[in-house]
């Protein structure tokens, strides 16, 4: 759960991050803006954390299972992060997907025991 929370809040923290930022900068022009952001340090951080955690567990768990659901976790709460904080309006199509991938992850999950 922690490392879905981190994942999720830095992507959609970048993704604010960087479109704070003029639409005619090129890539290298405003990630040379971005690494300098406080957001972007945080975000950054953020993800270095999720990291650091997910290496002190790794050992710990079935990674064939925890690792999927970490991952569709975090693609999950990014989409509704970016829906609700960043007005991102999603397509019946997305939810659809969305809806067939935690099922997936269920049925992952429940194999594993």
């Amino acid at each position: 759960i922690p490392s879905i929370i981190l994942v999720s809040a830095a992507n959609a923290t970048l993704k604010w991050t960087m479109t704070r930022y003029p639409t005619d900068l090129k890539g290298f022009e405003k990630a040379a803006l971005a690494i300098s952001d406080p957001f972007f340090i945080v975000a950054a951080g953020a993800t270095g954390i999720s990291i650091l955690w997910w290496l002190s567990i790794i050992n710990k768990v079935k990674v064939s299972i925890v690792y999927p659901v970490i991952q569709a976790g975090a693609i999950g709460l990014t989409v509704v992060l970016c829906s609700v904080f960043l007005g991102e309006k999603l397509l019946f199509a997305q939810y659809f997907g969305l809806l067939i991938i935690t099922f997936g992850i269920c049925i992952l999950a429940s194999s594993g025991s």
